[in-house]
């Protein structure tokens, strides 16, 4: 018998578990799927073609959260983003200096200074992201301690800066941008990083404090992609005797008498611990895995008004050579975004409300080395899950069809290098990983699923109110886009 349970055997569920047997715990793990990593495994979509992860952008992974597990990762920075419109285009760089000389004279003034607030926040901002959410309700003293911590960090911005902070957090990110910059390829490249697997546009109000999150997170990356990192959680949960099944679906967690004591496979093979920890999303956890006689009403209520629907598109081109970038000036381009301005993301966004599919999409792009050439994986924001129509081939199709000629305004001679392309649409993501409403990363992000209320009040800190049922899925606290976090975190409250 195990001393804890852990369902689902993505990034989270890998974490938690690397975790828990580090504190001396018997931990088994159970990922339906042939495959563990979730949306950051690697999969082969034709021979000689390996992508590493649907969910390619790792740079937001909890490093210092992670490092007491001691990975074989080698850690580097992120490649450049190119901002590319057709043959026009603008390098965002880590180094300031770098991308001050693409602007004008009065952007290159106002990034500076853009920057260096943001530098100013971003230890805030990762606090709050690396640590437990506080206790509201009834908070212990060490909690109001750690209250009054995050407070004093705050006050010690000074006025100006605690202000300011204070009134951009709330506010629509177009706004922001236009406080600050007259080119419109630069606010894109800053905000379009921030709006991904949302369902709004930069008019929005709180997507300010999405781009906060975005900046002060986004740090070093696991050299060979998200995969790399799932092999390293993988190799580390071997060495620590965690037992790793895949190909067991979990139909049901087993209550007794309020307290959970194992799971139902779909199989008939029951399987007991004193801990169940879920890494599943919080809706499937309590609507799909629970007996609905015995889960608690405020759970059930909870977990129907979870926001979990699926806005982007995951589609992955298999090409003979690596892409030429027609703004790049002959750089290799490992990043790429094709938006050209914030027109263009609240347009993708407001098809979305009428369940439609983009006429111009803008894409994430990531470009990997392969055996054969090149793959590249593409990230189509604006695809809904409630496809008006439905979803069929043909409506796959077009989706793969608009990012590839997207793609190849953006690199001329895509088309003639495909050997092969993958389209997951969100139904097809709901589906391949068991992720409800075809959500990324598990749930929206906006202002009322973030911090205490992901992914409600009761279950904000990880424990549950059903008696050892834990939550450590990417619908938990830093949330999808913040890898590893949610599941070291939880495995500390669980201690």
């Amino acid at each position: 018998m195990a001393d804890a349970i852990v369902v689902g055997g993505g990034l989270e569920g890998l974490t938690a578990a690397a975790f828990l047997a580090k504190a001396g715990r018997r931990v088994c793990v159970l990922e339906a799927s042939e495959t563990l990593g979730g949306v950051h495994a690697g999969s082969e979509i034709a021979p000689g073609f390996r992508a590493p992860g649907v969910a390619h952008d790792v740079a937001g992974a909890r490093r210092e959260v992670l490092a007491p597990l001691g990975l074989d990762v080698a850690w580097r920075d992120p490649a450049p983003l190119l901002v590319a419109d057709g043959d026009e285009g603008l390098w965002i760089h880590r180094d300031v200096a770098r991308t001050q000389a693409g602007l004008s004279s009065a952007d290159a003034d106002a990034y500076g200074r853009w920057r260096a607030t943001i530098e100013r926040w971003a230890p805030i901002v990762r606090r709050v992201l690396d640590e437990r959410p506080p206790e509201i309700a009834t908070p212990s003293i060490a909690e109001l301690w750690d209250l009054a911590r995050t407070g004093l960090a705050l006050r010690k911005l000074g006025e100006r800066d605690m202000l300011e902070l204070m009134r951009v957090a709330p506010m629509a990110a177009r706004d922001w941008m236009e406080e600050r910059f007259e080119s419109p390829r630069l606010a894109a490249g800053l905000v379009a990083p921030a709006l991904l697997a949302t369902t709004v546009g930069p008019r929005a109000a709180g997507t300010c404090a999405a781009m906060l999150l975005r900046e002060s997170a986004a740090g070093r990356e696991p050299e060979g992609g998200p995969a790399a990192l799932v092999d390293a959680l993988v190799a580390r949960c071997k060495s620590a005797g965690v037992e790793l099944r895949t190909g067991a679906a979990v139909e049901r967690i087993r209550l007794e008498e309020g307290r959970a004591t194992g799971v139902l496979l779909a199989g008939g093979e029951t399987v007991d611990a004193s801990l169940v920890v879920s890494a599943l999303d919080f809706a499937t956890t309590m609507l799909d895995r629970i007996d609905s006689v015995a889960l608690p009403l405020e759970l059930e209520q909870a977990a129907k008004a979870w926001k979990r629907r699926g806005a982007i598109a995951a589609v992955r081109l298999a090409l003979s050579e690596p892409p030429a970038f027609a703004a790049a000036g002959g750089e290799p381009v490992e990043r790429a975004c094709t938006a050209r301005d914030l027109v263009q993301l609240e347009r993708a966004a407001d098809a979305l409300k009428y369940g439609d599919l983009p006429e111009d999409p803008w894409l994430d792009a990531r470009v990997f080395p392969a055996e054969k050439g090149a793959v590249v994986s593409l990230l189509v924001h604006g695809v809904p899950r409630a496809l008006r129509g439905g979803w069929d081939d043909a409506a796959r199709e077009r989706v793969g069809d608009r990012a590839v000629d997207a793609f190849e305004r953006a690199a001329p001679g895509t088309g003639a290098n495909l050997v092969a392309r993958d389209v997951l649409t969100p139904v097809d993501v709901e589906a391949r990983f068991g992720l409800a409403g075809g959500h990324l990363f598990g749930g929206e992000l906006g202002l009322d699923q973030l911090w205490f209320q992901r992914p409600c009040l009761p279950c904000g800190r990880y424990a549950t109110p059903i008696e050892g049922l834990w939550l450590a899925g990417p619908s938990s606290h830093p949330g999808g886009p913040y890898p590893g976090g949610a599941g070291a975190l939880a495995a500390a409250a669980i201690g």
